[in-house]
């Protein structure tokens, strides 16, 4: 049963990176040969904060980098864009009443206003959220549709389109404007779409990642001496130094690290909790599934 996701939706760096890092790489070594660890217990520890410092990361950074997440299965219907809603009118003239929509008359009759759909100036489409990275199965009435039907555009935009003038549509043609919701999408009369999504961290992210998880990993192996450190004040001719409390640091929204609050900086200057988005309410939200698709 698939659970809430609470972070990224995989991890920025790995374990196994973290393990060939040089300082990781002595304590794992020196522990191992005490037999003070085993390979199991280093590689799980190395796991757990490879996952930690990536979160963090993700939550500091306004969410905008959570990796690559999916699949998700959602339902959603068609809303035509090429629709004519112009209004009609009707008139007295001395050839009789003239309803006309447009350029379009016809005498001694009253005709309501012309809608069309679906019309030549686009293919059907629907909006998926920003930004899809790939379109994993698209099924219309229980049947998959071949991957040579449909495209996906800017990340976000899954077009209809025909191979060819003469190809046959599977299943129907363009996208369905309705359907049974309570139905599994394997039975007629139902439509779905199956895509991942999800923006991956950049250079700096991946960095930072690795940086911050070898901080949080190092004092679970028994070395306390990498905890980040800035000088605030110093005496020359005594040689000491005073230093500002790592828990102060942190109080105040930041790491210490150079590594990390360089990419933050960056990213997120503002410190904003998550990607400024615009809704709307006569937008609508499809139903969103996570399992795996079907075959």
């Amino acid at each position: 049963m698939p659970t809430p996701r609470t972070g990224a939706c995989d991890p920025w760096v790995s374990g196994p990176t973290l393990e060939e890092l040089p300082a990781v790489k002595v304590r794992k070594e020196a522990l191992l040969a005490k037999e003070e660890i085993t390979p199991e217990r280093m590689e799980a520890l190395c796991a757990l904060c490879a996952t930690v410092a990536s979160d963090e990361l993700y939550e500091k950074s306004g969410k905008i980098f959570p990796g690559q997440c999916g699949p998700v299965t959602v339902r959603p219907v068609s809303r035509p864009t090429d629709v004519d809603t112009r209004a009609w009118s009707a008139t007295l003239s001395t050839v009789g009443w003239v309803a006309s929509q447009g350029f379009a008359s016809a005498y001694g009759s009253f005709n309501p206003a012309v809608v069309a759909r679906y019309g030549s100036l686009e293919p059907p489409s629907i909006e998926l959220p920003y930004p899809v990275t790939e379109i994993a199965q698209v099924k219309i009435d229980g049947i998959v549709i071949p991957a040579s039907e449909y495209e996906l555009r800017d990340f976000k935009t899954l077009v209809r389109i025909r191979p060819s003038r003469s190809s046959v549509p599977t299943a129907r043609w363009g996208w369905p404007t309705s359907q049974v919701m309570d139905l599994p999408d394997t039975e007629p009369g139902t439509f779905s779409v199956t895509y991942m999504y999800g923006n991956p961290p950049p250079a700096a992210g991946i960095l930072a990642a690795e940086k911050l998880a070898e901080v949080v990993l190092l004092p679970k192996l028994g070395d306390t001496t990498q905890y980040p450190k800035r000088i605030v004040n110093i005496n020359r001719q005594g040689v000491s130094a005073m230093v500002t409390d790592v828990l102060d640091i942190v109080m105040k929204g930041g790491t210490g690290i150079y590594e990390v609050e360089l990419f933050l900086s960056t990213y997120n200057p503002s410190k904003l909790k998550r990607q400024a988005a615009v809704w709307s309410p006569d937008m609508g939200r499809p139903g969103r599934r996570t399992e795996r698709p079907s075959t």
